[in-house]
């Protein structure tokens, strides 16, 4: 089960102070004994440093204490609790495998609220095999409705490595549970299966309504189509091109999953690329043409949906397509080609600029602007660092410079270049490397369209800290 929680906490044995009265002593013996009291308080015993085995031994010291409370049930396990309220006592409790909705509050020992569902206003659920060991036996002590206190031992809960800064390593924890309800495995499979059903005869039901509908045509894949522009004079799109255009994506509730205007620019993809719905829709149009597309699951994302997405399984897909351009295959290769050419020139014309340039076996090519002496980072480091970095024509993509604020990583969490060049750095010094794309973002880009495929990248960077 994870904690979420910022409280701070300070941890304390328990203490009990014990007050003597004194009948006829003097104030003289008053002062005294008020001092002898005072050095041996436990007030002053309490700001001494707490070690791990005094940690220890105090959450023993609670556990054994607690055990011997009214209605303590101690298990075999060494679980402890007691029944706070019973709810349907006629009812079944859950098993290690079912699912549980539950409410609770956890504390340490002094008291620290480290975690509660009551203050969240929701009630959490889960799976109940898959939180810590004293949960799993606790709840399956209990019936909807029960409310316990129960008493968790460290090697029931987070045991010698805690969790989080919340709760400390040997940390015994006490929590008020609520069981609200629970569901067999089996129980949810069948509502999955149920819900599944109903929901791919209401995507059905949608295509059969669809197709019924004024200048609605079906393709003989199931590709539901409408023309909302059209231009006869335009170039119709076939197999192999690369389409520049808007769309938009949404599900039949309405989802937005996709929608290019958003971002102001068309956007470029092959139209071989995509999924069969969509490519299929692309090649129906021309140039300046646009048309609404229903396209059933087969056509998409299938039975087994995109969860990332938020795609279901079974999802029909309405989509708005407008082609704006297109490129055959051949330009886009002629296209390509010069590109590649472009990019390996710069790197030929930096090196024949920079005499100080200096180009590695991979072909990483590197100058050092500002030079160091001290270690270097290693494939297992993490190191802080600023950069900035731009394209051949100059166009600067991402620069931490700019945001004010230095980035942090793993030396192998970046693209190769960075990976390689990073380890020629000490603490201090700046590099400016020219990354080939085979070593960058190679033939696909960054995705964002920041990086064009096949580009040679021009970075400024500047090693800060190695952790």
């Amino acid at each position: 089960m994870t904690m979420k929680s910022l409280i701070k906490f300070a941890i304390a044995l328990p203490l009990t102070m014990a007050v003597v009265a004194c009948g006829d002593s003097s104030k003289k013996d008053d002062d005294q004994k008020a001092a002898e009291v005072s050095e041996k308080s436990p007030t002053a015993e309490m700001k001494k440093p707490m070690t791990e085995e005094d940690y220890k031994m105090a959450q023993k010291k609670y556990l054994e204490d607690y055990a011997l409370g009214d209605g303590v049930v101690k298990t075999e396990s060494g679980l402890l609790y007691k029944v706070l309220s019973e709810g349907d006592a006629s009812g079944a409790s859950p098993a290690a495998t079912d699912t549980v909705k539950a409410h609770y509050e956890g504390t340490l020992i002094d008291g620290t609220k480290f975690d509660s569902s009551y203050d969240r206003g929701e009630a959490l659920e889960f799976p109940l095999n898959r939180v810590i060991p004293g949960w799993t036996e606790a709840l399956q002590l209990m019936k909807p409705g029960d409310v316990f206190e129960v008493v968790i031992p460290s090697e029931l809960g987070y045991g010698e490595r805690g969790a989080g800064g919340a709760i400390p390593p040997h940390s015994t924890l006490k929590f008020k549970i609520e069981l609200v309800d629970f569901q067999s495995a089996e129980d949810i499979a069948k509502k999955e299966a149920e819900a599944a059903l109903a929901f791919q005869k209401e995507q059905q039901v949608f295509l059969d309504e669809n197709a019924k509908k004024d200048g609605v045509m079906v393709t003989d894949t199931g590709l539901h189509y409408k023309m909302d522009v059209r231009n006869d004079d335009g170039h119709k799109v076939a197999d192999g091109d690369v389409v520049t255009g808007h769309f938009s994506m949404k599900l039949l509730n309405g989802t937005v999953l996709s929608d290019t205007r958003q971002g102001g620019k068309p956007v470029d993809y092959p139209v071989d690329e995509v999924f069969p719905g969509w490519s299929e829709g692309a090649k129906l149009l021309k140039t300046g043409e646009k048309a609404s597309l229903a396209i059933p699951a087969s056509l998409a994302f299938g039975p087994q949906g995109y969860a990332r997405g938020g795609i279901p399984g079974g999802a029909v897909i309405l989509m708005e397509l407008e082609i704006e351009s297109r490129k055959t295959k051949a330009e886009v290769d002629a296209e390509e080609k010069a590109a590649r050419a472009k990019q390996a020139d710069f790197i030929t014309d930096y090196q024949a600029k920079h005499s100080d340039a200096v180009k590695t076996e991979s072909g990483l090519v590197y100058r050092v602007i500002t030079a160091a002496e001290g270690n270097k980072p290693t494939e297992n480091s993490t190191v802080k660092v600023h950069y900035a970095g731009r394209l051949i024509d100059g166009s600067e993509f991402d620069s931490s410079y700019k945001r004010g604020q230095p980035s942090e990583f793993g030396v192998t969490q970046v693209i190769k270049g960075w990976t390689e060049g990073l380890q020629l750095m000490s603490v201090g010094s700046k590099f400016e490397f020219v990354i080939p794309s085979d070593l960058g973002y190679g033939d696909h880009g960054s995705g964002s369209g920041s990086i064009p495929p096949g580009a040679t990248l021009v970075f400024e960077v500047e090693l800060l800290e190695i952790k």
